[in-house]
């Protein structure tokens, strides 16, 4: 009787330890191998690789939130993404590696990044003709509190770090982010043509560094709270994108050509510098306004010409009213008229609330061919020249066509 009733309680153990197994143990199906360190999750389901994850994000219309579970790489996926997807690293702010060819062409498709360190590595075996990042029309890319570095150093062919193939597209590098685009043989973002195209930098770091441009083409960029340098570009820094800049310090120092070429330019309670550039430091063709505590810096710049385009201006000014007021510029150093305004219709206008600088600048008559002319300058004061709020000091050269300012016709003095 003891032996049976032993015998028992030993099954009843038995099958207990059996069930407690069994609840612990996943489930697997036929032919499929368990997930033992997933690096990705979407809801509960978790995934081997990134591409896994991205690829079952695409399986449905919604936007999905893919959450990083550890440091994971991302294959090439030229053309894959068919839906909007966000993946967040949380609070490790996991790390993706990527020698990327990552495209996004089609209308609705944005991507996230966000609490993430990305590296992406462009190579020639993977990356296009276009850029390492490729928008297509309607992509959003975003980089939300996201450390993002696209790297060009082992890149020789003809590709940039972001293109913009459509106006529709835009990109958003927001709530302390640093996006770093360094040592592309072309440019650190490009756009097709056209206008429309959307960048903002808001509370943020931009830093292009040693690619051909900064910014290639008519952006409409707006730089809130942020940090932005643009260096040692093999051409010019920038070339007629929109600029509005806020509450920001902004550099655009040391780059082969241009230094910050604007279509119109605000620059608002912020400090902007543009030193050691080949050709001109600050260049807008539009309108320039300059306001509310600014401090701009333009000094040690070429201004050589490189083409019938770059008439050399240290400050370069082009149609429209432009405005420089309750704010401090500094122009000097520079191998070029200190400030060259080119529309004979167009004025500059330096409010007695400004302290405008302009020493030891010299503009050397030159031309690339000779069909260039020498368009007048006119400069519009609020107030006389004497008014002790405003600073302006103009060192003349004896030579003719040698002088800070290229006054060739002034108004107002």
């Amino acid at each position: 009787m003891e032996e049976t009733t032993m015998k028992k309680r030993l099954l009843s153990i038995l099958m207990v330890l059996c069930l407690a197994v069994s609840l612990v143990t996943p489930v697997v199906a036929v032919g499929e191998e368990p997930i033992e360190e997933p690096v990705a999750a979407i809801g509960e389901t978790p995934y081997a690789t990134l591409d896994a994850a991205i690829n079952a994000a695409n399986e449905t219309a919604e936007v999905e939130t893919i959450r990083l579970l550890a440091d994971c790489t991302l294959s090439p996926m030229w053309g894959t993404l068919e839906n909007p997807i966000v993946i967040d690293g949380g609070e490790n702010k996991y790390t993706i590696n990527s020698d990327v060819a990552f495209g996004l062409h089609s209308w609705h498709q944005s991507v996230t990044f966000r609490n993430c360190v990305v590296n992406f590595y462009a190579s020639n075996e993977t990356s296009t003709n276009y850029g390492a990042i490729n928008l297509g029309s309607g992509a959003k890319l975003t980089f939300d509190n996201t450390e993002a570095t696209f790297d060009g150093t082992n890149f020789s062919g003809n590709a940039n770090g972001i293109y913009f193939w459509n106006a529709t597209t835009s990109m958003d590098v927001i709530n302390g982010s640093v996006l770093t685009i360094k040592d592309f043989p072309v440019n650190a973002m490009l756009w097709e043509a056209g206008d429309g195209y959307r960048l903002k930098i808001e509370d943020s770091t931009y830093v292009s560094n040693h690619n051909r441009s900064g910014f290639t083409g008519t952006f409409n960029v707006t730089i809130t709270r942020s940090n932005v340098d643009v260096i040692n570009s093999t051409g010019n820094a920038s070339n007629g994108s929109n600029f509005e800049i806020k509450d920001s310090t902004v550099n655009f120092n040391d780059n082969k050509d241009h230094g910050l070429s604007a279509g119109t330019l605000l620059i608002d309670h912020s400090t902007v510098t543009a030193t050691g550039n080949g050709a001109n430091g600050i260049h807008t063709n539009s309108t320039l306004t300059i306001q509310n505590d600014s401090v701009v810096t333009i000094k040690d710049n070429d201004c050589s010409i490189s083409s019938q385009w770059t008439i050399p201006g240290a400050l370069y000014v082009g149609a429209g009213e432009s405005v420089i007021k309750d704010s401090i510029v500094t122009i000097q150093n520079n191998s070029g008229s200190g400030i060259y305004q080119k529309a004979a219709s167009a004025s500059l206008t330096i409010e007695d609330s400004a302290t405008v600088t302009v020493t030891n600048n010299t503009a050397v008559k030159a031309a690339v061919s000779t069909s260039m002319a020498m368009p007048a300058l006119r400069i519009t004061w609020f107030s006389t020249i004497t008014t002790p709020a405003l600073l302006v000091m103009i060192s003349m050269l004896p030579m003719v066509g040698k002088s800070s300012l290229a006054l060739l016709e002034t108004a107002g003095i």
